[in-house]
């Protein structure tokens, strides 16, 4: 099947937009195998994630089907990145006049609109913190209440353990604080918690080092795909993670610098508000391909 693709990214955090129009001669039938090949950075085009955009017949405005998948090809909840990728490739492609979209994804509907020359901002779901909303196993770890908001302590390597906060942003996602961002000995348990079987759908992992109370920095390692250089749903787990522990301000931006530059995030702090997320969208090139089905 042949078909084009356009490769974009946003703070390095980098996809593959796929549109119904872009397959010559026939329909969508790509599977897990397929999205794998297409990620793969040597033998494909390479990507943390494919992203898959079909219009919607709806009488509420422009909507259109969402779907993410990850390099390991399976198909997952939300991305907030994506989200902002998916609206400038939207625009650059005329399929929509009106400044909000709203785009359908697993984890429901979320608005997309420019809110400056370079920002696009994502109405993402509501958040909800907690071990249940994530499929975390908490059996056997120590808890840490703060208010009304739990963090659980993941014993590693028998004489270290790490405070993990859980929390949903349509997908499942563990916060954990830190003085250095970089010592071997993080890298070595992101690698480990990755692979744990604690998940019951896999997990997210948010490694923060706090700034100021609207600003921080962090890493992120993506289930199925490893550590990439940024996550928009990440940096909303971070900033959500930070208020309910009153580490960072309600109701003001936060700052959450990754490698290549920072996206900012606000929320409420209220059980039934949204986040919101802005940041960049960039296009790197548009291009063609023919995979065996």
């Amino acid at each position: 099947m042949k078909f084009k693709f356009v490769k974009m990214q946003s703070l390095g955090n980098d996809f593959l937009v796929l549109n119904q129009d872009f397959f010559i001669g026939g329909k969508l039938r790509l599977d897990s195998t397929n999205f794998k090949f297409l990620a793969d950075r040597r033998l494909g085009v390479g990507a943390d994630q494919i992203l898959l955009i079909k219009k919607l017949k709806d009488q509420r405005g422009d909507i259109f089907e969402y779907r993410i998948f990850n390099a390991d090809g399976k198909e997952v909840e939300q991305c907030g990145n994506g989200a902002r990728c998916i609206f400038k490739f939207i625009k650059d492609h005329n399929l929509s006049d009106k400044d909000k979209i709203s785009l359908s994804c697993r984890a429901g509907l979320i608005d997309v609109e420019k809110i400056g020359d370079d920002f696009i901002r994502v109405e993402m779901t509501t958040p909800k913190p907690g071990a249940k909303e994530i499929g975390f196993n908490v059996k056997g770890l120590e808890k840490n209440q703060f208010k009304n908001h739990e963090a659980y302590w993941v014993p590693w390597q028998s004489q270290f353990k790490f405070c993990l906060f859980p929390v949903s942003i349509g997908n499942p996602h563990v916060v954990c604080w830190v003085d250095d961002l970089y010592s071997p000995r993080v890298s070595e348990f992101a690698d480990w918690i990755m692979m744990s079987k604690m998940f019951s759908s896999g997990v997210n992992l948010e490694i923060c080092k706090l700034i100021s109370t609207t600003e921080i920095q962090m890493r992120v390692f993506e289930r199925g795909v490893g550590e990439t250089r940024a996550c928009g749903t990440g940096a909303c787990a971070a900033a959500v993670s930070g208020i309910c522990l009153e580490k960072l301000q309600s109701e003001t931006d936060i700052i959450v610098n990754v490698c290549l530059g920072y996206m900012i995030v606000s929320w409420s702090g209220g059980s039934e508000d949204s986040v919101f997320l802005s940041g960049p969208a960039k296009t790197v090139f548009t291009g063609e391909i023919d995979i065996e089905q």
